[in-house]
C-alpha cells in the first residue's frame, strides 16, 4: 500500500474513536480512493467469517483437507517427447515446483461434494506456468481446478457422480490414467452387484473435446463400461470393458494435423478382458484388447489389438516384478487407406505418441511418478507402429524409512519405421526413497537409455544415448 492508502485505512480504524461511524469519517472522494487491495481485504475477512459461522451452525458437516506438495530437480540431456535424438545431444536442467490441494464435504452419508485445484508446475526462473488457466501480457500463469463434482450415494442403488471426475481404464493405465491427468467432465455410475463378491459395474458418459458450444456437431464423447472384479472359484477374478469414443471435435488422430485435423468425424471402439490369478503360488495378470476405429472424410480404418502378461514374487522382504506387453502397428506405410495400428484413448500430446500414464516401470522411455516431467512418450500406441516392451523391476528395503527401486527394459516397434528400423531402446534406472515421516518423502534417482536406431534423425548418424538424474521432495497429507 501507498501512504496516501495507510493514511485511509488510519482513518477508517479511528473513526470510531470520534463517535462516528468509520466509512462517514470519509468523505465520498476518499471513500472512492480506498485501495482495491483493502477492499480485498475486508471481503476475505467476511467470507471468512460467514464460513466459520456456517461450519459452526452444521457442525454435523464432515470436511476434510487434502493436499499435495511437490518441488523437484532435473538434469537430462534429451527433449520431451523427442521424436528422434541426434548424434550429440545437449545436457540441460531445470527445477519445479507443483501444489495440489483437494476439499472433500459430506453434509450426510449420501452426498459428496469434491473440489481438486492446482497450482503449477512452475519452473523455477520462468514465468511460465503448466498447465496455465489464462494469459496475461505474454505471462502464462494462474490456478486450474484439475477436479471437482457432486455424488450422491444409496446402498440401494449406487453411486452417482456428476462433474469433473478422473479417468482411468479398467488395464493398468494403458489406454488413459486418472493418475495422468486424464480428468473429464461428464456423469458416472457404480454399483456393487450381488452375484459375485465385489463385483461392481461402472458406466460412464464424458466430454474430452467441447466445440462451439452451440450443438454437439464437433465435440468428443467417451462412453465407457465396465464389469469389475468377478470372480470365479479356482480360476480368478475378471474385468470386462467396452469403451467408445465418437470424436467431431479433431481429438483423436492428431497425426492427421491435431488440432485443424481436415478429417470431418471418428469414432473408435475397444472391447477387452481383464484377469488376475495364480500360477502355483506366483500372482498373475494379464489382458486382450481388440481396437477398431477410423476416420471419415477422408476415409481410413483400423483394426488393432494388444496384450499384457505380468507377474510378481516375494523374495524376502524383496518384491521382482516382470511384464510383456505388445500392441500391433501399421504394417504398411504405403497405404493411405486401412492400417493394423493399436490406438489409445487419450491423446495427450496430440503427437501421435498416444496416451501418457504409468503403465512403465522406467522413466527416461515412458512416465513414471518421480521423474514423469521429461520422457519420451512411450505408450503402445507409439505413433501407430505398436510397442513390444519386456521389463522387469525389484523393490527392496534397505534400512528402516529408506527403500530402494532398480528396473530394467527392452523396448521395440512392432513395426518398422520409414527409415527402416525398430529398436526403440534399452533402460535401466536406480532409485532410493527416504521417509522423513509426516507424509514427507524424499526420492533420488537416475536413469539411463541405450538409444536405438529408431530414434534416429537421419540414417548415417546413431543417435546419443540417454540420461536422467533427478530429486523429488513430497508432501502428502
Amino acid at each position: 500500500m501507498g501512504s496516501h492508502d495507510w493514511y485511509l485505512l488510519l482513518r477508517v480504524t479511528t473513526g470510531e474513536r470520534r463517535g462516528l461511524s468509520p466509512l462517514l469519517s470519509l468523505s465520498l472522494k476518499e471513500m472512492i480512493l480506498v485501495n482495491k487491495r483493502l477492499f480485498l481485504i475486508l471481503v476475505i475477512i467476511v467470507i471468512s467469517g460467514l464460513s466459520y459461522i456456517n461450519i459452526a451452525l452444521a457442525e454435523d458437516v464432515d470436511v476434510k483437507i487434502g493436499g499435495q506438495y511437490r518441488i523437484m530437480g532435473n538434469v537430462n540431456n534429451f527433449d520431451w517427447h523427442a521424436a528422434g535424438v541426434a548424434k550429440d545431444e545437449t545436457s540441460s536442467s531445470f527445477a519445479n515446483q507443483r501444489f495440489r490441494i483437494w476439499l472433500t464435504v459430506k453434509p450426510n452419508d449420501q452426498v459428496t461434494a469434491y473440489l481438486q485445484l492446482e497450482m503449477g508446475h512452475i519452473m523455477w526462473g520462468e514465468d511460465y506456468e503448466f498447465p496455465k488457466t489464462y494469459t496475461v501480457g505474454g505471462d502464462q500463469v494462474g490456478m486450474e481446478t484439475r477436479r471437482g463434482y457432486i455424488a450422491y450415494q444409496k446402498d440401494d442403488l449406487g453411486t452417482f457422480k456428476i462433474g469433473i471426475q478422473d479417468w482411468s481404464d479398467s488395464f493398468g493405465d494403458t489406454l488413459a490414467s486418472g493418475d495422468h491427468d486424464f480428468d473429464l467432465g461428464g456423469v458416472s455410475f457404480a454399483r456393487k452387484l450381488s452375484f459375485s463378491k465385489d463385483a461392481e459395474l461402472l458406466v460412464g458418459v464424458f466430454q474430452l473435446w467441447e466445440g462451439n458450444g452451440r450443438s454437439a456437431s464437433d465435440d468428443s464423447v467417451l462412453l465407457t463400461a465396465d464389469l469389475r472384479e468377478i470372480s470365479l472359484e479356482n480360476i480368478g477374478t475378471f474385468n470386462l470393458s467396452f469403451y467408445q469414443l465418437s470424436d467431431r471435435g479433431d481429438y483423436s488422430y492428431g497425426a492427421f494435423g491435431g488440432p485443424a485435423a481436415a478429417y470431418k468425424y471418428s469414432k473408435d471402439v475397444w472391447v477387452g478382458v481383464n484377469w488376475n490369478g495364480q500360477i502355483g503360488t506366483i500372482p498373475v495378470t494379464a489382458f486382450f484388447i481388440y481396437n477398431k476405429g477410423g476416420t471419415h472424410n477422408p476415409d481410413w480404418d483400423h483394426v488393432g489389438n494388444a496384450f499384457k502378461l505380468a507377474a510378481s514374487h516375494n523374495l524376502g522382504e524383496s518384491k521382482l516384478s516382470l511384464h510383456l506387453l505388445s500392441s500391433t502397428g501399421n504394417d504398411d506405410l504405403t497405404d493411405p487407406d486401412d492400417s493394423n495400428e493399436f490406438r489409445t484413448i487419450a491423446q495427450s500430446e496430440r503427437d501421435n505418441y498416444g496416451m501418457m500414464g504409468y503403465w512403465s516401470y522406467l522413466g527416461i522411455a515412458a512416465a513414471r511418478g518421480p521423474s514423469d516431467v521429461q520422457d519420451l512418450g512411450v505408450s503402445l500406441q507409439n505413433r501407430g507402429l505398436g510397442l513390444t516392451a519386456l521389463e522387469a523391476k525389484l523393490e527392496f528395503p534397505i534400512k528402516e524409512k529408506l527403500s530402494g527401486y532398480l528396473a530394467c527394459g527392452v523396448l521395440k516397434a512392432t513395426e518398422e519405421n520409414a527409415l527402416g528400423e525398430d529398436s526403440l531402446g534399452t533402460e535401466v534406472v536406480g532409485e532410493v526413497t527416504l521417509d522423513l515421516s509426516g507424509g514427507l518423502k524424499l526420492d533420488v534417482g537416475a536413469g539411463y537409455f541405450l538409444t536405438g536406431d529408431f530414434y534416429q534423425v537421419n540414417p548415417t548418424d546413431s543417435p546419443d544415448d540417454l540420461h536422467e538424474f533427478y530429486i523429488r521432495t513430497q508432501l502428502e497429507f
